[in-house]
């Protein structure tokens, strides 16, 4: 059955020529195609997922580096200042310690609390 087929379809093509190229026409009718997996109503909800998670991605990547910069130098002591010239060196900024805000020792008291 497959052979008459090929003789048919042999019969119903035809040859020509355009532009210096040989151009085969058929008028054999194309297969259909097969089902494609991703098609039909129940993966709607993947295209529309996919559709919003770009715009969420953006978001949430403005939210960090917001909050990144926001953070960036909180409880830091120690900064490194970069060289001014070339004939100076980077420099490290430590901060002066700051003294204890401790009450004042009540009279009559010793520094052990004993009178």
């Amino acid at each position: 059955m497959i052979g008459v087929q090929v003789r048919w379809a042999e019969k119903e093509k035809r040859t020509s020529k355009a532009f210096g190229a040989e151009v085969e026409e058929s008028t054999e009718a194309l297969p259909e195609p097969q089902e494609d997996f991703w098609e039909g109503e129940g993966w709607e909800w993947l295209g529309k997922a996919f559709f919003f998670f770009v715009p969420a991605l953006v978001l949430g990547a403005a939210a960090v580096g917001g909050f990144a910069a926001y953070t960036y130098n909180n409880d830091a002591n120690v900064f490194l200042r970069s060289a001014d010239s070339d004939d100076s060196t980077a420099r490290l900024i430590v901060p002066a310690p700051v003294p204890s805000q401790a009450p004042p020792p009540m009279a009559g008291q010793t520094r052990d609390g004993n009178p």
